[in-house]
């Protein structure tokens, strides 16, 4: 459906968790007739918006791409792509790190179901739907995580589709190079890669074969062309495979790309090969590019995170550093999720200790919690403790989350206690739902008397 690459790293979890993170990575992720002549010209701008905003989104500008699409359908009163943008604009939505983008797409793809139920992207708004949920539950929503639960019959029959390709033929042609002697298929392979009449998807997946070939002078190939190829799906293909070697000529393409190229998704593919890297060098390439407040705030994500592949004292206090300093939330939450993967540097209490934090927002100090339990520094004994001493409704709710996620009998205990007594309807409605669950007893009994009363 969607050829991208996603970044690699997902929470790992157990019991119940375990199943969320299973759904969330069993997922993936026309032409219209003329305008009536009243308000032709009207109608023609908010056509062109639509236009620009897809090109936008294909050219991996997500934020930009997200306000031309809500634009667009403030400016077009026949609505005649507003299911798509809809779509569209979830879908980039669903491109960006933050929990808060995630949670806009959830709310553009409700509305387009809500509203247009039999538009064109209908089942790929399906599909992304049960992605965003499988996404928000792995980051500890609990609306998502009961979507999950509710759906998981539906979700376990979805399928990722692939487009195929432009020339099936030659697709297939390339294939059998891999069978040939090296010495006959590389110079074949060359010669396809530099001919650029070809299409990019061929020539980059003659890179792919390339690649895979002990061949001297294969880096100083790549090399050339990340460096000079006009075709940007080329290059950046040519900058992924070059993540393969960490020689300082391949380091020193890759700083020079993300200093002076504006292409958004190679730089993107530059971050990310940096990030395979463990010569120190890159490292410090990352956290020049993670706190460069002109760099593309998604891609300074993904360098953030590329930086918690590589645990070291070092790059846990520069990202501490760099969360004390940024203002952004998306950032922010992203050294979190960072931070809440590099074990064994202190990181786990610090978590906490934003989740304690009360000068810190709200969704700020729950997602802080949530990572802090994942990383194993919350005690159940720490749980009821924020429970009983918060007066914030979202922050308990994260920690009615956790605990229904607990095999533990004191957790169980505090569930029930919530059920019964806690004032506020909608955290008692939750904690009745998982208890609900557990299959116990307690909890079979506690439900029946409320059926009862």
């Amino acid at each position: 459906m969607h050829n991208k690459q996603e970044m690699d790293g997902r929470i790992v979890m157990n019991g119940k968790q375990m199943l969320l993170g299973v759904f969330a990575l069993m997922l993936a992720l026309g032409f219209t007739p003329p305008a009536p002549v009243v308000g032709q010209s009207v109608q023609a701008d908010a056509q062109s918006q639509y236009e620009v905003a897809r090109r936008l989104l294909n050219s991996a500008q997500y934020t930009q791409a997200v306000d031309l699409f809500r634009a667009y359908r403030d400016a077009d009163t026949q609505a005649r792509y507003a299911a798509e943008s809809l779509y569209w604009e979830a879908y980039a939505l669903s491109r960006m790190e933050s929990t808060r983008y995630w949670k806009q797409a959830l709310a553009a793809l409700d509305t387009q179901i809500k509203l247009y139920p039999g538009a064109s992207t209908a089942d790929d708004t399906k599909a992304l739907l049960a992605k965003v949920h499988g996404e928000l539950a792995n980051r500890g929503d609990s609306k998502s995580a009961e979507w999950v639960y509710r759906n998981a019959e539906w979700t376990a029959q979805q399928e990722i589709e692939q487009d195929d390709g432009p020339d099936e033929t030659k697709l297939m042609a390339l294939n059998a190079l891999m069978q040939m002697d090296s010495d006959k298929a590389i110079p074949i392979l060359r010669k396809l890669i530099q001919n650029r009449d070809n299409h990019p998807e061929l020539r980059s997946h003659a890179m792919f074969i390339l690649a895979q070939q002990d061949e001297d002078g294969a880096s100083d190939f790549m090399l050339d062309v990340a460096r000079n190829d006009p075709n940007p799906e080329v290059r950046q293909q040519a900058v992924f495979w070059l993540s393969q070697n960490d020689s300082p000529e391949t380091i020193s393409v890759l700083q020079s790309i993300l200093s002076n190229d504006a292409d958004a998704e190679l730089h993107e593919h530059a971050v990310h090969a940096l990030s395979q890297m463990s010569d120190p060098s890159a490292g410090a390439i990352l956290r020049e590019y993670a706190e460069s407040e002109s760099a593309d705030p998604e891609i300074r994500a993904r360098a953030v995170f590329g930086l918690s592949q590589h645990a070291s004292t070092e790059n846990s206090e520069f990202l501490r550093s760099l969360f004390a300093r940024s203002t952004e939330p998306q950032t922010r939450e992203v050294i979190m999720f960072a931070l809440s993967q590099m074990r064994d540097q202190g990181n786990a209490q610090w978590l906490m200790d934003i989740a304690l934090d009360t000068s810190e927002g709200t969704e700020m100090r729950a997602q802080a919690l949530f990572m802090a339990y994942q990383a194993g520094s919350v005690t159940i004994a720490d749980l009821v403790g924020i429970y009983d001493r918060s007066e914030d409704g979202e922050l308990k709710g994260q920690v009615l989350f956790i605990l229904s996620q607990q095999e533990d009998s004191a957790a169980f205990d505090k569930l029930l206690d919530i059920a019964k007594n806690e004032s506020n309807p909608e955290l008692r409605k939750n904690a009745i739902f998982w208890l609900g669950q557990t299959g116990d007893p307690r909890a079979e009994q506690l439900l029946l008397d409320i059926l009862d009363g």
